[in-house]
């Protein structure tokens, strides 16, 4: 009820003004194979998170690394991380480029992992490793999306082709 008459407000304020200059197309031949690539590391990017999100819990308990209570904690210090290093990624993303911040994601996430399989007894390890994974881990999906952006003019059904390969990877990876 609050929000109402925000929404009159809003509803009541002009649109935006049309840029009237024509900008030239970035559309390069092989946008579709372009398409497909980043769909399909969406796929993999987002199963990845999603599966490491669930599997954390079953990987400390298993290994008797702790508790299911400890464990729960270590699965929440996960999504913690990386809705932190989402927030932490915008101001960074302002000075830094696409592919430098894509680098430095990706390495820092398999150095990450690599830290949680180099020291498969260490507590200590996991617990730095499942942090560092989700904040390495955060900007991935934004920063391809943006570097995509960068390299076409997005439409909304490439766009969709992204959200559908992220949302397969999603459903595929069993938790």
């Amino acid at each position: 009820m609050i929000l109402l008459p925000i929404g009159g407000w809003l509803w009541l304020l002009p649109g935006p003004t049309r840029k009237t200059t024509i900008t030239k197309s970035r559309h390069i031949k092989g946008s579709r194979r372009f398409i497909f690539l980043v769909a399909l590391f969406l796929f993999f990017y987002v199963g990845a998170e999603v599966g490491f999100g669930g599997w954390i819990f079953t990987y400390a308990t298993a290994l008797k690394l702790s508790t299911a209570t400890t464990a729960a904690y270590l699965t929440s210090g996960f999504w913690t991380a990386l809705t932190v290093g989402r927030m932490l990624a915008v101001p960074i993303a302002k000075r830094v480029s696409y592919c430098s911040l894509l680098f430095v994601n990706l390495a820092g996430s398999l150095a990450s992992f690599a830290l949680i399989l180099l020291f498969p007894n260490s507590i200590s390890a996991l617990i730095t490793g499942v942090c560092g994974l989700g904040l390495f881990m955060a900007s991935v999906f934004p920063t391809l999306l943006s570097f995509a952006n960068k390299e076409f003019d997005l439409t909304g059904q490439m766009t969709g082709g992204f959200i559908t390969g992220a949302s397969f990877g999603a459903m595929s990876v069993p938790p």
